[in-house]
């Protein structure tokens, strides 16, 4: 994925710093990192060892929300475990969970092609959320050419707030 495919320009790919979840590996952050994206990727921040599961999100999630990044992650569970739930939203994360049971590849072709959407998504929900980044349908693969995702709230600010009481 060269940088000349992104969809928007070089300077709107800087003004967001992402961080990539020890869930999807190392290949889908070195794909976005040469597509032109800022990443940081949980291994560089914590050991090897610790990356193995050792590191409870609740430790790593306030460092996300302490430095501004948004989160990418796999890890559908966090929407409902309670503890991780709350971290985001406490800690102010934005957060994109990528939908599918694709490989690396796929994800970061998706990201990528879907950058506009995901740009005006960020531009739009300054707050904290959890938002779904879905890949095209199987008939939007059919009938475009180079088809994007969808991006879909998935938790807000707001809702997550009421539901606390």
């Amino acid at each position: 994925m060269p940088r000349s495919k992104t969809p928007s320009g070089s300077s709107a790919l800087r003004e967001h710093t992402f961080f990539s979840d020890r869930d999807l590996g190392k290949r889908f952050p070195e794909l976005l990192r040469t597509a032109g994206f800022d990443v940081e990727i949980h291994a560089e921040h914590f050991s090897e060892a610790a990356a193995a599961d050792s590191v409870p999100d609740t430790t790593w999630l306030p460092v996300v929300g302490r430095n501004g990044w948004v989160l990418l992650t796999h890890d559908r569970a966090m929407r409902y475990t309670s503890r991780e739930r709350d971290a985001i939203m406490e800690h102010g994360v934005r957060a994109f969970m990528l939908i599918g049971t694709h490989k690396a590849p796929e994800h970061a072709e998706n990201f990528v092609r879907s950058w506009h959407l995901i740009e005006r998504f960020l531009r739009q929900h300054r707050d904290p959320f959890i938002a779904k980044l879905h890949h095209p349908t199987p008939r939007e693969l059919e009938r475009k050419r180079k088809p994007t995702g969808r991006v879909e709230m998935w938790l807000s600010w707001e809702e997550w707030r009421s539901r606390r009481g």
